[in-house]
This record gives structure tokens, C-alpha cells and sequence, in this order.
């Protein structure tokens, strides 16, 4: 839809692409990443060409989990190093997108630090440990 200028369309589909990644279950973990960073490069393509006109973040109105979209809206407050060019730029992005889905990525591929009841856990006995 992009080659043939019917952005919006394309837009549409690339967001309800980001919005049911964490339920999809056909790829392995690796490659899911991989086609959405794509399509977040697309994306992103998409939204400067119109400038700005075409969402690059999917609403909660579209359909976008609402604990995801607050993972994203913290994540994008810190400063990204996003480079079209580079769809390894986009990797932390595609893995916020992924859910749970992400966890299932080796820990030393990953490039989005996922928050865990574990560490929690592990930090609140630690500070048991030095109230004592």
C-alpha cells in the first residue's frame, strides 16, 4: 500500500499489526521481533512523509492494550536513538509490542530490559534483609 501512495491504509495496517503482535503465535519469538521492527520502520516512514498526520503509535482506541501503551509512553520519554536506516534501532520498540511473547527471546538478544515480579520479589527481600 505504501508503493502505490495509499499511506493511511498502510498506517492502519501497521499499527493493527503492532496491536495483535502479543497475541500472535505463528512465528518464533526471533522473527516476530524482526517483522515488526519492520513494519515500526514503515511505520515511522509513513509518518514524516505525512507529517505527522498518520499516527505512529497505535491509540488505545484502535484497540492497543492499555499496560503496553504505558510501557511505550515511559519508554519514549527517555531520548531514542532511532535511526531509519537501522532496523536494529526499532528492536526495543518491536519487543515492547511482543508482550510476553518477548520473554521468550534469549535474554542476550534482547534490547528492552523486561520488568519482572521476580526482580521485584527479590528487591523487597533485600530490603527485609537490611531492615533486620
Amino acid at each position: 500500500m505504501c508503493q502505490i501512495d495509499r499511506l493511511e491504509e498502510a498506517g492502519f495496517h501497521f499499527r493493527q499489526m503492532l496491536i495483535h503482535a502479543e497475541s500472535y503465535n505463528k512465528l518464533p519469538a526471533l522473527k516476530l521481533r524482526s517483522l515488526l521492527a519492520n513494519g515500526i520502520g514503515q511505520l515511522l516512514l509513513i509518518h514524516e512523509q505525512t507529517n505527522g498526520d498518520i499516527p505512529f503509535i497505535p491509540s488505545i482506541e484502535e484497540g492497543l492494550d492499555s499496560e503496553i501503551r504505558e510501557t511505550l509512553m515511559t519508554f519514549l520519554e527517555v531520548p531514542l536513538e532511532i535511526d531509519p536506516d537501522d532496523i536494529k534501532s526499532f528492536l526495543p520498540l518491536a519487543e515492547i509490542y511482543m508482550g510476553n511473547h518477548a520473554k521468550e527471546i534469549p535474554s542476550y538478544n534482547r534490547t528492552f530490559k523486561l520488568k519482572s515480579s521476580s526482580n521485584k520479589a527479590s528487591r523487597l527481600k533485600k530490603k527485609k534483609r537490611k531492615k533486620r
